[in-house]
């Protein structure tokens, strides 16, 4: 089986049904939030790396990514 779906929630619908410790194990999971930003630029090769973390505990963030799509 493929699900795109939480864990949380997918444990709950599965059919034989999981174990209650199961069941309780992917309720206490956490999630992070993923957000994406479009903006479309020229690339001028300023930036090598595709992703940047960001180390400082103030910020809610975990890394910044860039992906690049090449256009034929």
């Amino acid at each position: 089986m493929i699900s795109s779906a939480p864990l949380r929630e997918l444990m709950q619908s599965l059919q034989p049904a999981v174990s209650p410790a199961a069941l309780e194990a992917a309720r206490r999971l956490r999630y992070r939030d993923f957000l994406i930003v479009v903006l479309i630029a020229k690339d001028d090769g300023k930036f090598r790396d595709n992703w940047v973390y960001i180390q400082d505990a103030d910020v809610k963030v975990g890394r910044h990514s860039e992906f690049q799509v090449v256009v034929a």
